[in-house]
């Protein structure tokens, strides 16, 4: 499944995806693309070669379904700048559950 989240070809509609998480809160994927693409033109500006790669950012994703019926990124290709939106709000949310993670252990023990 491909969601292509550029600018210009993003269109309400009803078939389309929501990310909502646990807690009930949807997901701004959008948003995240468009910041996403404003740095990339920044970057086009300074003439850096990376532009492409954080252009490109998250145009392709894979969604599996899982055994509850939600949707799961399986697949995506990420720029990995530490200035891209989208890498950036990834990063957050695996940095959160390490901590989660770490706190857990130190309870235990």
């Amino acid at each position: 499944m491909k969601v292509n989240q550029a600018e210009n070809s993003v269109q309400k509609s009803e078939n389309e995806l929501k990310d909502v998480r646990k807690s009930g809160k949807v997901n701004d994927w959008r948003g995240k693309k468009l910041s996403n693409l404003h740095y990339a033109s920044l970057l086009s500006d300074l003439h850096y070669k990376k532009f492409e790669r954080v252009k490109l950012c998250a145009e392709i994703m894979k969604f599996e379904k899982t055994v509850e019926g939600c949707l799961k990124l399986t697949q995506a290709w990420f720029c990995k700048s530490r200035l891209c939106a989208l890498c950036n709000w990834r990063r957050s949310m695996k940095h959160a559950i390490q901590v989660i993670q770490v706190i857990d252990e130190a309870v235990k023990r």
